[in-house]
């Protein structure tokens, strides 16, 4: 007995740990910034000349079926043609995707069709550092083949990095297909409460950032000094962001400003389970990839330590909780007592539990309220009392990616079917929304800004 009430103790300091970490991102309450002051915009679009040029590395691997659709909406940005530019990167093994590729490149100017030598790695990270040697861009971005992004992405990104001096910035990524079934209903509200809630809270608190796999933009010099994006690595974006943090704690990097900014793409989450499944696996082995190289080389201070160790550990949180629920469970059974600090705990930790099933459910809400969506309440509710089911499936992919990682020595690049589910129904109400709020300009309206901007040509810019 005296067994379980250790590993119950040290579980419930571990999972107290998670949960706090958790929680207190939360809690800030913060959401995606909206720096596009009133006025901004207009005269960007006025000003052209001092507008920087932003290259977009869009990979592409048996895609043919959705780029057009994605090239076609990035081609209708809200910024001149002339000062960016679409690189789609290509295998030589995939000769629809080609055609289409090269058919875009002779309809639109400023898009370019390359095929990258994969013979040691064929990832999506080794792809885009083959295309960022080839970019002519001041600003380098990352767009996924299927994404439709919003008209003024790219304005966006010029005025938060090139005028507001970061160095990253990282969009909001919707999954939009969720009327498709259960788990994309359920993600969904997980990329919600992770794009709208937790990586706000993240920079916020001046936490590590993962970056999302999609509509993040560097400033390309930034980009090469922090080595650009691991070609082995299957989460490459998670490692960048990890990287950056601890490049920054450790002394190595000065730089490495990040914003989460409000701009929405729109994406597609898998259609059948084993896609899922596969998508699901090659996340939680490319951050079991990111943990084993960043477990020995952490910062040194205690806070750094910690907010390394809870970011690595922050995928597997579903497992964290299952397991909490079964030991939790079976000392019930057993009917063992334990003392009152460790009940204590285990209360806090179920009650966070809880809490974590209504943020899913609210998150839902956030995104299905505003498109007036059909019984949005009662799917919201839905979402809150099946998450635990939905960690269950996710433990599967954990259980997944382990045994490919540390059994099977697999670290292939398990590769995302995508239908073109986000804008098949040229009439529904989610395909219009590219077209209508989700691409109105909405200013923070917290406060006003006024002043004068004195660098990169805007030395008589007076916003109110």
């Amino acid at each position: 007995m005296l067994a379980i009430v250790v590993l119950l103790v040290v579980f419930n300091i571990v999972w107290f740990l998670m949960n706090d970490y958790n929680l207190s991102t939360l809690a800030t309450r913060k959401k995606p910034s909206r720096l596009n002051p009133r006025g901004g915009f207009k005269y960007l679009r006025r000003h052209p000349q001092s507008l920087p040029k932003i290259s977009i590395l869009l990979p592409a691997y048996k895609e043919g079926n959705v780029i057009k659709e994605s090239v076609g909406a990035l081609w209708k940005s809200n910024y001149p043609k002339n000062k960016f530019e679409i690189l789609i990167l290509l295998e030589r093994d995939d000769p629809e995707t080609i055609k289409v590729a090269k058919q875009l490149s002779k309809k639109y100017k400023n898009v370019r069709d390359v095929i990258v030598k994969s013979e040691k790695y064929k990832t999506k990270p080794n792809a885009l550092n083959r295309g960022l040697p080839l970019t002519k861009g001041d600003i380098v971005g990352v767009i996924d083949a299927e994404d439709i992004v919003e008209k003024n992405l790219l304005l966006k990104v010029a005025y938060t990095i090139w005028f507001k001096g970061y160095d990253a910035v990282q969009g909001v990524l919707d999954m939009v297909n969720d009327a498709d079934g259960w788990k994309n209903l359920m993600q969904r509200a997980e990329y919600s409460h992770w794009f709208r809630r937790m990586l706000p809270g993240l920079e916020s608190t001046g936490l590590p950032i993962p970056f999302g796999g999609s509509t993040n933009f560097f400033r390309k010099d930034f980009l090469i000094s922090v080595g650009g994006w691991k070609p082995d690595n299957l989460t490459e974006d998670f490692e960048l962001g990890l990287r950056i943090y601890n490049k920054k704690q450790l002394e190595i990097l000065k730089q490495g400003k990040v914003k989460i900014i409000h701009s929405i793409t729109l994406e597609e989450s898998p259609t059948s389970w084993r896609s899922w499944l596969r998508q699901r696996t090659r996340w939680q082995q490319g951050k079991i990839q990111t943990a084993r190289d960043y477990i020995t080389n952490i910062p040194k201070t205690i806070k750094a330590k910690l907010y390394m160790l809870m970011s690595l550990m922050q995928p597997h949180i579903s497992v964290i909780n299952i397991t909490g629920i079964l030991i939790s469970l079976y000392v019930l059974i057993i009917g063992l007592t334990i003392p009152l600090p460790l009940f204590a705990f285990t209360l806090f930790n179920f009650i966070a539990i809880l809490v974590y099933c209504l943020v899913n459910g609210f998150s839902y809400v956030a995104v299905a309220k505003s498109e007036h969506k059909k019984h949005y309440k009662l799917k919201a509710l839905l979402i809150a009392i099946t998450t635990p089911a939905y960690w269950v499936a996710q433990w599967v992919g954990d259980l997944r990616a382990l045994k490919r990682e540390y059994i099977d020595k697999n670290k292939s690049w398990e590769k995302t079917e995508h239908k073109g589910r986000h804008f098949a129904k040229k009439n529904d109400r989610t395909t219009r929304l590219i077209d209508h709020h989700r691409l109105v300009v909405s200013p923070d309206r917290s406060s006003k800004i006024t002043g004068l901007f004195h660098s990169q040509g805007f030395s008589s810019l007076v916003l109110a």
